[in-house]
């Protein structure tokens, strides 16, 4: 595996996400301040029919990454791959058509049905955005794909900004350049794939019967990405229905706290997929053990700054006190998920292991789905719904690894065990304990955990110093 290229693309990666995380910041930190909890209700609103976007390119885009992953842009067939995506914005635009007539016809309030419009254009343009930044991922371009991040999020910076600056409080505004600045990402990816664009396309069966092969793999991946997102998803869907907007905003600012790592695990997973195709057996599962250590290392750390984050979101937006609760409940998916998606699923993708990651990630929402039904309906409680949420994630890393583990005869890492119990130190101290007590008791686990890990320090650094010496 080439690591100097690796780093390479990992830090362009890194600096699109950093991009990506000052845009979070204003968007959960200053824009409900300016918005309110009914208008910033209606954002969080647009972003979360947003984030299901993907799911209308039907396993496509997926199934490119996964075929043609490893190949170098003078192997690739441009000429399938331009058919492919005229035929993908073909598609994305008649379920868009249908998506407007639902925001047109049902008896709802207007500002949902401005919210399905705006919808229905932005899945035509981040499907196509995205359908070209699997191909530039699958070629071990990620630089590119990490460039027309920086572009989409720095366009939406700008304006962002000065609608924050003229006092602007209507929420359509800012949706309105969120599409117009995916818009021109789109752009972008198109003038770097101008080759694939100029390429004369293959024959219309041609291009239907590779569209069949490439969905049929991909349609996997899609199911198993989209049912990941469901598990949380499930509980937004419930607490917008039964308790309405302004619940939903004060859960979803909790949950964009969240998110704000979630990302940042998303865009190493891209880097690292594409260089372990490339790699070797014994390669591969020694990055996969390295990544798990390092992130149970850093479990206890990630809980430490709960309490001054509490502290200053407390008196910057007391409107969202009682998010911040559910800010604690929710903060262990920052490890758990993370655990998932760098180690377990880019192991699943790169083994080819699709049914297995798909049929865990529907067992995951099935059981999530449970807690949240109990929860919401039979309960009246967020509380009860967001813990089985939460529950739900980490049995499924838990149980990832352990048939990780057995599959690859790979030992079962102790840290885990660690790493489990501490979270649920951690969540039973937010919801039971009294801030200033839960902080002092908190910060002598770390203390004791400091201690521990320096104790054991050389496991971690011999791991990293037999990852490295790997060849290829």
């Amino acid at each position: 595996m080439n690591y100097k290229e690796l780093l390479h693309n990992s830090a362009v990666a890194f600096l699109a996400q950093a991009i990506g995380i000052v845009v979070s910041i204003i968007t959960t930190l200053i824009l409900p301040k300016q918005l309110g909890v009914t208008e910033f209700g209606y954002w969080q609103l647009f972003i979360f029919y947003a984030s299901y976007a993907g799911f209308f390119h039907l396993g496509l885009s997926d199934g490119i990454y996964l075929i043609e992953g490893g190949k170098s842009r003078n192997v690739i067939n441009k000429s399938r791959l331009h058919g492919q995506f005229v035929l993908l914005i073909a598609y994305e635009i008649f379920f868009s058509l249908i998506i407007c007539a639902f925001a047109l016809l049902l008896p709802i309030e207007k500002e949902r049905a401005y919210v399905l419009l705006l919808f229905a254009y932005y899945i035509i343009v981040n499907n196509g955005c995205l359908f070209l930044g699997f191909i530039f991922q699958a070629m071990n371009e990620t630089r590119l794909y990490s460039y027309s991040v920086m572009v989409d999020r720095m366009l939406f910076l700008i304006p962002m900004a000065v609608l924050l600056f003229l006092h602007d409080s209507s929420f359509e505004h800012y949706v309105i350049f969120y599409c117009l600045s995916k818009t021109i990402s789109l752009a972008y990816c198109i003038w770097n794939a101008r080759d694939f664009m100029g390429m004369k396309m293959e024959a219309v069966s041609s291009v239907l019967n590779d569209a069949r092969h490439y969905i049929v793999v991909g349609i996997k991946v899609l199911i198993a990405n989209t049912a990941s997102m469901l598990i949380v998803g499930i509980l937004r869907f419930s607490i917008d229905n039964h308790w309405g907007i302004q619940s939903f905003s004060r859960i979803s600012f909790a949950l964009s706290l969240i998110n704000f790592v979630l990302f940042f695990m998303q865009q190493v997973s891209m880097v690292l997929f594409p260089a372990l195709r490339q790699a070797q057996e014994k390669e591969i599962m020694k990055v996969y053990q390295a990544t798990h250590l390092v992130l149970d290392a850093l479990a206890p750390y990630v809980y430490l700054l709960y309490y001054p984050a509490v502290l200053i979101l407390s008196l910057w937006l007391p409107s969202y006190q009682e998010s911040l609760l559910y800010f604690g409940i929710f903060l262990p998916i920052c490890i758990f998920d993370a655990k998932m998606e760098i180690g377990c699923a880019t192991l699943f993708k790169v083994k080819r292991k699709e049914n297995i990651w798909l049929s865990i990630n529907l067992a995951t929402v099935a059981v999530s789905g449970v807690f949240v039904v109990i929860g919401t309906y039979l309960l009246n409680s967020t509380v009860f719904a967001s813990l089985g949420v939460v529950l739900a994630i980490i049995g499924r890393s838990l149980f990832s690894e352990i048939y990780i583990a057995r599959s690859f005869t790979l030992p079962f890492q102790s840290s885990t065990v660690i790493t489990f119990g501490v979270s649920v130190i951690f969540i039973f101290a937010v919801l039971f304990v009294p801030m200033q007590l839960s902080a002092i008791g908190y910060l002598v686990l770390v203390c004791i955990w400091s201690i521990y890990l320096w104790r054991t320090r050389g496991k971690i650094i011999s791991m990293f110093h037999s990852s490295n010496q790997s060849e290829v």
